[in-house]
């Protein structure tokens, strides 16, 4: 989606009503072939004018379910190129009845029928490209002959000024339409009649009311193009909505108000291009390459983020807060559960004060380098301050008798670990991440510290003296 289902085409207009050009030649090329056990009944589609063509893109199939329709057309895409129906194997129950256009040998299509369309979707930016003229064919070109179509005529010629006919050209006029003039779908018809005279409603529509129905918007770009000199006709159908697309069951309703016109532009070698000029209609494009697919998906995220662009800025600024105040935070959570008493050993809640405080002083890189030993690391910490804590040797004293001590295999806490936990107690009480900064000299981005690649000789004696 979008999609332009067919249902009916118009190639006459006698100023005020569009018809169907009844005696319009049609040869059968209706074949049938079969993909793998399916069926398909194929439009053939021969001639090295058509094949020659490179405005194609790759195919593409889609299926329709019919519940109420009074008709035995199939609704289908331009360039239809075959039909599959489960088990229907019989050229004679198809029949073309337009060009592209297939109908049920039957009143009308079975309610429910899954019908599965394989169609060919035209690339628009390679029309100039390979399409350099644009061939007549009456009665595409006819216009009435009335006045008031000369002044259609100027309008379409100072709507495309300073260019050639190609499909640049015709952008221009569906541009006009859609930018200057309104859909309104309340207005019908019949009211843009005048009721003491037979004036063209077209002319009506571009010059004095500038808006109406999608009918309007078609027959008038139908007529615009063809004072330029291209064939064109109008065509009745059903418009595939994406907005009305439902991501649960994967399928997209099409309802009597999508009821919906456009125009077809004849390019030659019986190919047709479909032109919306109704305001918030689009055409069916080519599916979209890798570097497309990037850019929808930023557009679409973009306009996700713009539309709860209030719960956006307070998740930010809540993950901001988060990430600033994370050392802090995860301080705070790993003090909690310290003071919980979960733990199954004594020494291993000893242990654990001891992470936390070598995790604070890391904060301020003053943490215990890789090969420090604990006495080692609580000298340095002394000589970078100008308070004489006694609780840093004795915190180390302890910490390091814990290693040597013989574990206690039971959950009771005796009393030489009811001492090293009142000590683990005071330690995280006195050295927080607020009294650190203001206890302890903080070493500068610039200098060295200590466990890096290039370290002081006094501390690698320190550590051989108090290995030795």
């Amino acid at each position: 989606t979008p999609l332009h289902l067919r249902h009916e085409l118009y190639d006459i207009f006698d100023g005020i009503t569009w018809y169907p050009e009844n005696n319009e030649k049609r040869v059968n090329r209706l074949e049938l072939q079969y993909v793998g056990s399916r069926p398909w009944i194929c439009l053939g589609r021969g001639g090295m004018a058509y094949n020659n063509f490179n405005i194609f893109a790759d195919k593409e199939t889609h299926a329709i379910k019919i519940s109420h329709l009074d008709t035995n057309r199939i609704p289908a895409p331009n360039q239809l190129l075959a039909i599959h129906i489960d088990q229907m194997s019989d050229l004679s129950m198809v029949n073309e009845v337009q060009h592209d256009l297939l109908a049920l040998d039957a009143q009308r299509i079975p309610a429910m029928l899954p019908i599965h369309l394989s169609s060919r979707v035209m690339d628009h930016s390679r029309v100039d490209q390979e399409i350099k003229s644009y061939p007549s064919r009456p009665p595409l070109q006819t216009l009435p002959d009335d006045v008031q179509f000369n002044r259609i005529a100027a309008l379409a010629k100072s709507w495309v000024t300073h260019s050639q006919r190609s499909f640049q050209q015709i952008e221009l006029v569906v541009g006009h339409l859609k930018s200057e003039y309104q859909l309104s779908r309340e207005t019908h018809n019949q009211d843009l009649l005048k009721e003491d005279s037979q004036i063209c409603t077209i002319h009506d529509f571009l010059f004095d009311h500038k808006a109406g129905p999608d009918y309007q918007f078609a027959s008038a770009a139908a007529i615009l193009l063809r004072s330029l000199g291209y064939g064109t006709r109008l065509v009745s159908g059903y418009y595939v909505d994406p907005k009305k697309y439902d991501r649960k069951s994967g399928h997209t309703p099409v309802s009597k108000e999508d009821l919906h016109f456009w125009v077809e532009v004849y390019l030659g070698a019986n190919i047709w291009m479909t032109v919306d000029p109704t305001p918030g209609y689009e055409v069916l494009g080519p599916p979209p390459g890798i570097f497309q697919q990037a850019l929808l998906f930023l557009t679409w995220i973009s306009m996700r983020l713009y539309q709860h662009l209030w719960l956006i800025s307070g998740i930010a600024a809540m993950l901001m807060i988060i990430y600033f105040a994370r050392v802090w935070l995860i301080d705070r959570l790993r003090t909690l559960l310290w003071n919980m008493d979960q733990w199954d050993r004594a020494d291993k809640k000893i242990l654990g004060a001891q992470k936390i405080l070598e995790s604070r002083f890391a904060a301020f890189k003053l943490g215990r380098n890789r090969h420090e030993t604990i006495h080692a690391w609580t000298r340095r910490l002394q000589s970078m301050s100008s308070h004489n804590y006694s609780l840093l040797p004795n915190f180390a004293e302890r910490i390091s008798s814990m290693h040597y001590r013989q574990l206690s295999t039971h959950n009771a806490l005796d009393e030489s670990y009811l001492e090293d936990l009142e000590v683990c107690r005071d330690m995280l009480t006195t050295f927080t991440l607020r009294s650190i900064p203001q206890q302890f000299v903080i070493p500068s981005k610039n200098k060295p510290l200590w466990g890096k690649k290039s370290q002081s000789p006094k501390f690698i004696n320190t550590i051989s003296t108090s290995m030795n």
